[in-house]
């Protein structure tokens, strides 16, 4: 498996792979932004690790992995945008449980690293986010009450930590952390809500579910593990902080399109209506990628919108050249796994003649009905092969 993540960085550090990763998160970008970007993983990157074990394939890891990285940091700004309108970038905040930097990767090209903490249980994790895009650094630890620092701020982002936690941990770092922000401030936590759970599993009254099982090996399966709650006990968690004082908000499948988003002001009387105006966009998945014996080169998978259901069309860019594909074939399965009825027609396919070449770079982004991409597929083909 090492040897996929190696040539799994060497794809990521080429300039197509960088141009691409760049355009999906930012849209435009400056020269002075790519110079900054720093495309390499450190080595113990569990998540593109996860990616690899689960998939086998260095294009299909490296482009779940992509997806969500850069869902993430969308709605991170989105969240900015929306409640600290008149300078979004000027706000200090804290991405605690940061692992590698899979955010701030992003995050610190586009707001001054001085704004920028991180915070991390793995020290090795932290110190490489520290050094590697020059924010500021908070060591972590499993109690929250040895949890140290004199510092406040304005948003405080909390990405599949919550998901993982026992209730007391749970309760405990909602508490802490909630403490730590500024009188506008604001903590966003995602959640795996009940609707998650397998369908022969049960939720008990107190609408929380813990398994002493995650992906992280590494992790004491006592404050590690896989966690489902219901809205009710998240709303009881945060007014049990102060009943008087904190207001939230929920972002159904906020973060890539699976875990709730919870937005918790620091004062009730903050307004939050804003974040209601906050679309998903559009998202989807490329299921076959492959040869035909002639030489075809194809591509199948699904596309669609949370918010629309339909999306307007997929992308196919080979090299220079761009295709454009509709999005109706029928897929009852994506309706089975999204419970979403509206995603019946929301298949792809799409098969393209090659020319020669010793390979090309292939990217598939979905656009919806307005205009909003996300790249859902990338990486380097070579006829009979999938990658690099």
């Amino acid at each position: 498996m090492s040897s996929l993540f190696e040539l799994a960085n060497q794809a990521l550090e080429t300039p197509d792979f960088r141009r691409e990763i760049l355009a999906s998160a930012f849209g435009e970008f400056t020269p002075e932004q790519e110079q900054r970007y720093l495309s390499r993983l450190h080595d113990n990157d569990r998540m593109l690790h996860h990616c690899l074990n689960h998939f086998g394939n260095i294009n299909f890891s490296l482009s779940h992995y992509l997806a969500v990285t850069i869902q993430q940091y969308r709605i991170v700004e989105k969240i900015k945008n929306a409640l600290f309108p008149k300078n979004p970038d000027a706000i200090s905040m804290l991405d605690f449980a940061c692992g590698y930097g899979r955010l701030q990767r992003l995050m610190s090209i586009k707001i001054d690293p001085e704004l920028l903490w991180v915070s991390e249980i793995n020290d090795t994790a932290l110190a490489y986010v520290v050094k590697t895009f020059g924010v500021n650094g908070l060591d972590s630890c499993a109690d929250p009450d040895r949890f140290s620092t004199t510092e406040k701020f304005d948003v405080i982002w909390v990405a599949s930590l919550f998901s993982h936690l026992p209730r007391h941990l749970f309760n405990a770092w909602l508490e802490r952390l909630a403490s730590l922000l500024k009188p506008t401030g604001v903590l966003c936590f995602s959640v795996h809500d009940e609707k998650l759970l397998p369908s022969t599993t049960i939720m008990p009254d107190s609408g929380f579910y813990y398994i002493e099982q995650s992906e992280d090996a590494n992790l004491d399966v006592s404050i590690y593990g896989t966690t489902y709650v219901s809205e009710s006990f998240v709303a009881g968690a945060i007014t049990a902080l102060d009943d008087s004082a904190f207001g939230y908000h929920c972002i159904p499948k906020g973060l890539a399109n699976e875990q709730d988003l919870y937005i918790v002001a620091r004062h009730r009387l903050r307004d939050l209506s804003p974040l209601k105006n906050i679309r998903h966009g559009a998202w989807g998945f490329v299921d076959k990628v492959y040869f035909e014996p002639d030489g075809e080169f194809y591509l199948y998978g699904w596309a669609a919108s949370i918010d629309d259901g339909v999306v307007d069309h997929v992308e196919i860019m080979i090299g220079d050249d761009v295709h454009c594909c509709p999005a109706n074939l029928l897929r009852s399965d994506v309706v089975e796994v999204l419970k979403d009825p509206r995603l019946l027609n929301s298949g792809w396919e799409i098969r393209l003649r090659l020319a020669p070449a010793e390979h090309h770079f292939a990217a598939v982004t979905v656009v919806s009905k307005r205009g909003e991409r996300s790249l859902v597929y990338a990486g380097f083909i070579t006829e009979g092969r999938f990658s690099i």
